[in-house]
């Protein structure tokens, strides 16, 4: 799904700019058991000006960019739920 990277100016923080994006998917981020403790870490950060471009792209790359191209997306499609873990 595309996606516009122009965030509402009361989205500051990772965390609320991916909740926003998957919003229309109906995914939720989840943070707790089982999900990787460094979840928590990535989401509370800053949206970093490498994500805060006025462009069109994948849903997944937007993600990407917001928690950094060293760290991975962990998706369960069957429960609709996202998740995040430091490092490759």
């Amino acid at each position: 799904m595309p996606v516009r990277t122009i965030y509402p100016e009361n989205i500051t923080q990772v965390s609320d700019a991916i909740t926003w994006l998957i919003e229309p998917v109906k995914y939720r981020i989840l943070t707790d058991y089982p999900a990787p403790e460094s979840a928590v870490v990535l989401l509370d950060k800053p949206i970093p000006a490498i994500a805060n471009i006025n462009r069109t792209m994948p849903l997944i790359d937007a993600i990407q960019l917001l928690i950094g191209e060293d760290n991975t997306i962990i998706i369960d499609s069957e429960h609709q739920l996202i998740t995040f873990s430091r490092g490759n």
